[in-house]
């Protein structure tokens, strides 16, 4: 029937989340206690709404009309104290939502904090109160890093819901001519402007604007994928002028060499921030591609 089938795929979707939460609740690897009192629980809440619903079927008198009320309330007071549950519960792995808060939060006070108004060559930062760090002087400073519970209370998961702002300008796993028409754009900034060492690579759409293109090779870690967002979520703070460049790196190779350098530059620190705050930034951890995504390999020849 068709409330068996809704009840089958409710039962799948609650099992696959369950996993996760048991997962940030454990201590170590205490994953087996948490997973056993979780099913007690649950058995016992059973129990007593079964008993609960024993008690109140005779205030229903059979009546078709109060049964429906019932059920409608008891239905949003359950998903009311499952959306409660799921905000008191800090997920501590990273998704494309989750990392895009943190870095949102990360680059934006990073620029409004230090008032950063340009980055000549040399990576040196310049601030609006003239004074002028280098940029071990930027990699000293503790950046603020928004931790698991602070994510937990302003993050978005209710269905048809739009969960943040990236997917309208930040395109991941994209074909080789998307990123890249040509191939005389795609060494130039690969080799001159990103460099070879890193594994990614990232390019943005100068007619649109804001729209930035991310693809990572084949071999990419985890922390490669911390510094590819990080590069993008740089680029864009750049592109909205957030951070103004001097007048000769005011071009499109010029955003992405200079983004890149301020990434570096910062890099470390946000990752360290990261494993102090307790997020998880294991590669089987991060999840921003989507199934449909497309990686890269390049060849040494």
């Amino acid at each position: 029937s068709v409330a068996n089938i809704g009840k089958n795929i409710g039962f799948l979707t609650a099992s696959a989340s369950r996993a996760a939460i048991h997962n940030a609740l454990t201590l170590r690897t205490n994953l087996g206690d948490v997973t056993a009192k979780a099913g007690s629980q649950s058995i016992a809440a059973s129990l007593v709404g079964t008993s609960l619903g024993i008690c109140l079927s005779p205030l229903m008198q059979g009546e078709v009309a109060n049964v429906a009320i019932g059920f409608a309330a008891m239905s949003v007071f359950h998903q009311l104290c499952t959306y409660k549950a799921c905000r008191a519960v800090p997920l501590r792995c990273l998704n494309r939502h989750r990392m895009n808060l943190v870095m949102e939060e990360f680059v934006q006070t990073y620029v409004a904090a230090r008032g950063v108004a340009g980055l000549d060559a040399n990576h040196t930062v310049e601030f609006h109160d003239d004074e002028e760090v280098t940029g071990a002087a930027l990699k000293e400073s503790q950046s603020p890093v928004l931790s698991p519970a602070e994510v937990a209370q302003i993050e978005q998961f209710l269905p048809f819901i739009s969960k943040d702002e990236t997917k309208q300008w930040l395109r991941i796993g994209c074909k080789l001519e998307e990123v890249f028409p040509n191939q005389a754009e795609f060494d130039v900034i690969r080799r001159s402007c990103i460099g070879e060492r890193e594994r990614y690579v990232l390019n943005h759409d100068c007619n649109g604007g804001a729209l930035i293109r991310l693809n990572y090779l084949e071999n990419a870690s985890g922390e490669d994928i911390m510094r590819g967002m990080l590069h993008a979520h740089i680029l864009r703070s750049i592109l909205r002028k957030d951070i103004v460049l001097p007048t000769n790196a005011s071009t499109s190779q010029g955003f992405i060499k200079s983004s890149h350098g301020l990434m570096a530059e910062s890099s470390d620190a946000f990752m360290e921030a990261l494993e102090k705050g307790g997020w998880d930034t294991g590669i089987e951890t991060i999840q921003v591609e989507a199934g449909s995504a497309v990686r890269f390999r390049i060849d040494s020849s």
